[in-house]
């Protein structure tokens, strides 16, 4: 078992990818418009003791506290796992009659192989997929 906790994962998104594996993975179009229209134009400036910094374009991350972002992150986190192998039901470990290779909540993310060597290559895989 391999347990993987991605660092600041709703932070981390780049919205240009969120968008296309939303159309990928059957969004209907006039909902990733939607959504995108929501990330459009965001900036940001910070705050410091010696004044605030430029703005800046926001071109990562989903938003805080927003309902939609947990579902945007498991939608991208599901084509990563498609993407590295991890959707076959072939492989993993048998639990009550069925393959189980990974299990997921929000961003914590648990590998199952039969092997040490088998969870290492899913774990290589997994993140070469996600770079």
């Amino acid at each position: 078992m391999c347990f993987i906790d991605y660092s600041k994962a709703f932070d981390s998104i780049d919205h240009d990818k969120l968008w296309k594996c939303l159309e990928e993975m059957g969004t209907p179009l006039h909902l990733v418009q939607l959504i995108r229209s929501l990330y459009q134009n965001q900036e940001a400036t910070v705050r410091t003791p010696y004044g605030d910094t430029d703005w800046f374009e926001i071109g990562k991350g989903t938003r805080q506290r927003c309902i939609l972002s947990p579902a945007a992150f498991n939608m991208y986190a599901e084509k990563v796992m498609r993407n590295a192998g991890l959707e076959d039901n072939s492989i993993g470990v048998k639990i009550g009659g069925s393959n189980i290779n990974n299990l997921r909540y929000a961003d914590d993310t648990n590998l199952l192989a039969e092997s040490v060597k088998r969870s290492n290559f899913h774990k290589e895989n997994l993140r070469r997929k996600n770079e």
